[in-house]
This record gives C-alpha cells, structure tokens and sequence, in this order.
C-alpha cells in the first residue's frame, strides 16, 4: 500500500459490472450503457442531465454489440451465446423495453457461435460479429433473416461504417489488423496492422486546419483505434480505398 489516493475526474455514475459499449442519443438527452460483466447482462439508461441511472434492463445475453437504429426508436443488441440480436423499443422518455429476438444461426447455437458487436449499416442492414467463426453477418431487420456471411479477420471485435456508408471497418482482435470491407459484397479492400489486441474504434471527418501554403493532408477521415494490449490509440487516414497508419 503506497499511501497514494487517486481523485477521479468528473461525475461517477455507478452502473452495472463491466460496461462494454455506450450509445448517445443524437439530441444528447440520453446515454445507455450495455453492462457485459459478470453479473446477468444489462442495460443502463442514464439521463445526462442529471447524470443518474434511470433505469435498468436486463438482457438474456450481451457482451459488446448496441446500436441504434437511424430514427432511434429502437436498439438492437448483440446476444453472446444465444448468437441473435435482440430489439428493444426506445421511447423519447427514455423507456426500453425488448420487443423481439433475430435468431442468427440455423438450429440451436453451438459453442462457436458468438454475436459480439453490432452495427446499422446508412441502408437500415444489421451487420453483427460472429466472433468466433471469424465473419460478419448481415441481417434484415424487415424479414429477419440472415442475407449474407462476410469472412473477415479473426475474433472480429468492433464495426464501423465509413460516412459514405461504401465500406466498413473491423479491427480483428487477434490479428492485430484493422480491415476495410466493401459494404455490399465484403470484398476486402484493405488490411492495416496495428498493434496487438485491437479493439474500440471511433471514426472522426473533423477538417484539419493547415497553415497558408501547407498542404491539406491526404485523407477524408482518420480512425482512432486503441490497441488493448499496447495501451495505445493508432490513428489511421482514409481516403478512399487507401487506409494507412498517419
């Protein structure tokens, strides 16, 4: 015991064990947090305005994957081994409740199938890791069924959509690599490796601001990638099919 105390920055919220993703409603009014820990899966809705929990949904199963859908009316959720997706309603006061489950694979789950992160592709398809068998799985939301498998790296951790909605990203939790995917075929369009272990990514199209006569950089957005095992963020540029470390 070295005697030494640590004051924490800001406001703490308490939440449920080991909170694995976060999602803000757009006019910022409400967070929900998914608690993936060891205690039964969850999920948080916090008011920012008061910084309180108000309230708590459980979820048969969850690890990472919580996604809004483009009107934020609903949620969809990663179901871990139960390898589905779960939706629940979202009301503008702030209210959950699970309204129906996407089966993801073809009979019973087996102990291979894992549905880690899910993300809203601009034209309403779900894309969902399956963690486990290495590709991603797309899902109509309006029929329910599963329309295509996309190979992608090993153990694929979290999606991103580029903002022109033509390619995605996957950074493969044990290949050390960031993948781009065309959205519509999975074709792989590039392969960046980063450092051991990559996980959460955040995509920003802020502009740059360059000196006279000093050259705007070569790309239209960079990813922020943290790399779990390095404790470091990698940045990647992206311009079009061209996605390097800057």
């Amino acid at each position: 015991n070295s005697g030494w105390r640590i004051q924490p920055a800001g406001r703490q919220i308490p939440l449920g064990t080991v909170p694995m993703s976060s999602a803000l409603t757009r006019d910022g009014k409400y967070m929900l947090a998914l608690n993936g820990g060891y205690d039964p899966p969850s999920i948080s809705v916090i008011d920012t305005s008061t910084a309180r929990e108000i309230s708590r949904t459980p979820v048969p199963d969850a690890w990472l994957g919580m996604a809004f859908s483009p009107d934020e009316r609903h949620l969809w959720v990663g179901g871990g081994s139960k390898a589905c997706l779960y939706e629940f309603s979202f009301s503008t006061g702030g209210e959950l409740k699970m309204v129906r489950t996407l089966p993801l694979m073809e009979g019973a789950p087996g102990p291979r199938d894992f549905i880690g992160d899910v993300a809203v592709s601009p034209s309403g398809l779900l894309y969902a890791a399956d963690v486990f068998n290495n590709r991603i799985l797309v899902a109509d939301p309006k029929s329910g069924k599963v329309t295509a498998k996309l190979q992608t790296g090993r153990r694929p951790y979290q999606i991103v959509f580029a903002p022109d909605g033509k390619s995605f990203f996957v950074t493969s939790w044990a290949d050390g690599t960031l993948y781009q995917h065309e959205t519509d075929n999975g074709y792989r369009m590039n392969a960046v490796r980063l450092g051991a272990h990559p996980t959460g990514v955040v995509l920003s199209d802020r502009k740059v601001d360059t000196a006279p006569g000093e050259e705007a950089p070569g790309w239209t957005f960079r990813l922020f990638v943290a790399a779990a095992n390095t404790n470091n963020v990698y940045v990647v540029g992206v311009n079009g099919t061209n996605a390097q470390l800057i």
